[in-house]
């Protein structure tokens, strides 16, 4: 049976780690980092803060690319078939180009003995028509009776689009060359960042659209049998990752994380000084003052409004 070599044989053959192994290590060292910053906040150890917002940010930077690079990892077992079909695939169209070019050629002869045809039988069917223009005329400007003829037929255009208008219609349709499906190709994105996107916006693409495109069985087996490739992102709206909301009590809820996150973190500042609290308290007392006087402006404005509003009243009345 065969099993996945452990950390210690990797270690010692010097075989480096997957990418999704440096993805859950990342995830997991972000995680204590999260949980390193709030206790920093609820510290006010500004220092800490910013160099925990710091490592938080790189490192979501990091997972970000290894999530790209394990999505990758995840498709390699499927990308044997994909080489297979995509060989298959080659020689198909090849075939399809070889046998194109012989049916264009025979097209290209029918078309230009049609038109030599529309030609010939529009340039007989104008004369008649003139003619037809000049008897009439004829009979109108000297009351000549009008003479029995033959019915002149329908144009050689208009009979021509009667034909083959339908055809022409299912051609024009089969005829439009999809476009292939697009794809996030932001210049800040890494390589594998952007062959994640390509593979998810393929996935999309051949899932939705390919009943209607006829698409092979074979192609949509493989894609069903791929799956969607994971693409996670971290929000830049998450609030562990800013550290300027309120700290998140959910990682400090688990029982023991907190005491072994702490290690190597600057203990809690000493209590605040006499000095310290004074000026904090008249801090408090200047903001209470201001927005008294706030409030005091607004009730001065509201009575003189009242004021003028009864006065205009007692003038009507």
């Amino acid at each position: 049976m065969d099993m996945a070599p452990s950390d210690e044989v990797k270690q010692a053959t010097g075989e480096a780690p997957t990418a999704a192994e440096q993805l859950d290590a990342k995830r997991s060292e972000r995680l204590l980092a999260i949980v390193k910053l709030s206790a920093a906040e609820l510290g006010y150890d500004v220092p800490g803060v910013v160099e925990l917002q710091n490592r938080i940010a790189v490192l979501d930077q990091f997972i970000a690319r290894l999530e790209a690079a394990a999505a990758i990892e995840a498709a390699a077992g499927a990308k044997i078939e994909a080489a297979e079909l995509h060989k298959k695939l080659q020689k198909r169209y090849a075939a399809a180009l070889a046998a194109l070019a012989p049916n264009l050629d025979h097209a290209r002869r029918a078309t230009e003995a049609a038109a030599a045809a529309a030609h010939a039988c529009t340039t007989t069917w104008a004369a008649a028509s003139r003619l037809l223009y000049e008897l009439r005329v004829l009979e109108m400007r000297f009351a000549i009776g009008e003479m029995a003829l033959d019915v002149l037929p329908t144009s050689p255009v208009a009979a021509l689009v009667v034909l083959f208008g339908d055809e022409i219609e299912r051609a024009a349709r089969l005829s439009i060359r999809q476009p292939l499906p697009a794809h996030d190709s932001t210049a800040s994105n890494s390589p594998e960042q952007t062959a994640v996107y390509k593979m998810i916006a393929a996935h999309e693409a051949v899932s939705t659209l390919g009943a209607d495109l006829k698409l092979s069985s074979e192609l949509l087996a493989l894609f069903a049998k791929a799956g969607m490739p994971e693409r996670k992102r971290i929000q830049p709206s998450d609030p562990a990752f800013v550290g300027t909301s309120e700290p998140r009590p959910s990682p400090l809820d688990v029982p023991g994380i907190l005491q072994g996150a702490l290690v190597g973190v600057n203990p809690p500042p000493l209590p605040l000084t006499p000095e310290a609290k004074a000026e904090r308290e008249e801090n408090i007392k200047r903001a209470t003052r201001r927005n008294a006087q706030v409030l005091r402006a607004a009730s001065e404005d509201e009575k003189i409004e009242a004021a003028l509003t009864n006065g205009k009243r007692g003038m009507r009345g």
